[in-house]
Parts: C-alpha cells; structure tokens; sequence
C-alpha cells in the first residue's frame, strides 16, 4: 500500500513518539544505577534500638514526571492524528467512484428528459404573448416534475402553484407517449441528483455568468456536467459552444465545441445575441484570473454579445453564484437544491 508524503510524515512521527515512550524515564534510570558502598557502622549510642536511622539519600527520579507515559499518550495523539488524515484520500475516492456510477446511471436514462420536455411544452404554450412562462430549473422526481420559474401569473392547469415561484406537476405521461422534436428550452440541462430526482438547470436563464466556487474539482465536474447535457440534448447549430484553455480537451471538438486559447479571441466569433436567442456558452474549466474575469463579464454584457458564461472560480458581477464541496455536491443557490454531481467515468480530475 503507498501512502502519501504527507501520510508517511505522521507515521514516523508516531513511531517515534512510541520509540521515546518504551525509552527509560531519568527517573527509572536513577534506579536501576550501581549502588553506593556500604559502610559498616559500629552500633553505638547514637545508633541503639530505637534512635532513628540515617536517611538514605534521594534517588534522581524522585518526584519527576512519568515521561514514558507522557510521550505514549503523545504518540497515539500523532497517530490518530495520521488516520485521520490518510483517510480523507480514500474516502474522497470512494465519493468519486459513487459519483461515476451516478454519472453511468444518468446518461443510461432517456426517460427523465423526454417527460421533462413534454411537462415543460405545456407551459411554453400556456404562456401569454409577450409575457412566457420563465423556467430556471426543474426537479424531476418519480410522480412528479418541480419548476422554479419567474413570478408571472398564476399556474396554468394541470399545473400546481404551490408557491409564486414553485410550480408542479403530477400525472406524467409516459416516455412513450411523450412529444418529440426540440424542446421549448435548448439549453436546459442536467446537473446531477437531488435525492430520487434530478436536476435540469436553464442555462439561458443565467443571464450572464455563472461562477462556481469552492473546492476546484467538484466545480470542473459540475461545469463538465453542464455542458455535457447541452451537447446531448440541443440540436445541432441551436447552441455555441466555445471552451477556453487547456480544460477544453476534456469536450468534444468542433462542430460541436469551438475551442480557444484565450478570452480575447471569443469576440469575433459572433454577432450578439437577444435576451430570447443568446449567443452562446463560454465554459472555462479554470480559474480566470482578473484580465480573464473582466473580458468575460463583458462577453456576458448586451455591448459583449449577451454570452452565458460557466466558469470555475469567482468573476465580479456574476449573476449566478454556486458553491461546490469536497464531498462531491453543489449547492445551486437561487435554485434552492444542494445536488450531487456525476463524474463523467472517461475524464479523470486534474488537480
């Protein structure tokens, strides 16, 4: 078994925390030393029966601390302290495989998104002229589809209010009934598991840039998850997809994704978009650093093309902000779900 520098650090430590523990104390030592020559005393007066007897002299322990104790309890501090850290390689490893599996089992079901685009046309065609219905997510459970929308109105049947901003729907029909053909949101997209369900995130929704924060792979695997679901699901030509950086190579190449080196070269790809057709996606699976950060929040602008941007890292301005943890989840913030993230099996994390 290898273990990490910093694992094999602790464990020398501990055992020389338990070397020094079975060590003599200076006290023991004392004791264990030669002893004195002893002298023979003729018995006189001042050593009759009974008269007290010359103190012997104290031994160099005497009175001393225990250190061999001392340095056990040390080294068993130190070496708990070694599991403790050993183990966090191995349990963030097995989240990670639990996280591909989940990543297997989502892009196996075709059901979900066709139930989703059935439940979701019906809002699109009750909406009024000038004033549609505006989804920004949808959490799709066994029995039932879950939509945060924009507050426009009461909720056209058989859909539920159970909030301004809350909407559902039950009595599903099945996948093989559902309607085909593009859905009324193509950049609508899987993020990951909410319990039983799944999250679908409406990435024209955004608005500008979406920043996911925290711990930096968690939040590469959920901007990996996102675009991912955008090429699966929209028709070719409905989205651009332009990647930057080295993460680039982790997406297919063009058509489907337009890969550049840097920001800068995104400008010329494109004329602007329209708060209804925006002109695409910037995905950066790094952190931009400030040049970066204010090019994109540019892009983002209407003067900028109107982009949606996923980035990892913060970008000021962002519109969107998610927080990504160790353990594999994101915290979607104004969607109000904490979701576990799929880990694509093919692409391994780069740290």
């Amino acid at each position: 078994m290898r273990y990490s520098p910093a694992m094999r650090t602790v464990r020398l430590l501990a055992a020389a925390a338990l070397l020094f523990a079975v060590a003599p104390s200076p006290g023991a030592a004392a004791d264990r030393s030669p002893a004195a020559p002893v002298r023979l005393v003729p018995q006189g007066p001042a050593t009759a029966a009974g008269a007290p007897r010359p103190s012997r002299p104290s031994r160099g322990g005497a009175g001393r601390p225990p250190y061999g104790a001392a340095a056990a309890g040390a080294g068993v501090v130190v070496l708990l302290a070694g599991l403790a850290v050993g183990r966090r390689p191995m349990l963030r490893a097995v989240r990670r495989r639990r996280r591909a599996a989940l990543g297997r089992r989502l892009a196996a079901d075709t059901r979900t998104p066709l139930v989703v685009r059935h439940a979701l046309r019906e809002l699109a065609l009750a909406g009024r002229p000038g004033s549609p219905v505006r989804v920004r997510g949808v959490l799709a459970e066994p029995g039932r589809v879950l939509a945060t929308v924009s507050a426009c109105g009461p909720a056209p049947a058989p859909w539920t209010a159970l909030t301004p901003t809350r909407w559902e729907r039950t009595g599903l029909v099945p996948a093989e009934t559902a309607a085909t053909g593009p859905g009324p949101l193509p950049q609508l997209t899987r993020l990951g598991a909410v319990g039983r369900g799944q999250l679908l995130v409406n990435l024209a929704r955004i608005g500008g840039v979406l920043s996911v924060l925290g711990d930096p792979a968690v939040a590469r695997d959920a901007v990996l998850a996102l675009v991912d679901g955008v090429l699966a699901a929209a028709p070719a030509g409905r989205t651009v997809v332009v990647a930057v950086g080295p993460g680039a190579r982790d997406l297919p190449g063009p058509p489907a994704v337009v890969r550049v080196r840097t920001v800068r070269q995104i400008a010329a790809l494109r004329g602007a978009g329209t708060p209804q057709v925006p002109a695409g996606l910037v995905v950066l699976r790094h952190r931009p650093d400030a040049e970066e950060a204010r090019l994109l929040a540019m892009l983002a602008g209407p003067k900028g093309g109107g982009w949606t941007v996923l980035t990892v890292g913060h970008v000021p301005g962002a519109h969107w902000r998610w927080y990504a943890a160790a353990d594999g989840t994101v915290d979607a913030g104004v969607l109000g779900h904490r979701v576990v993230v799929p880990v694509r099996p093919s692409v391994r994390c780069r740290l």
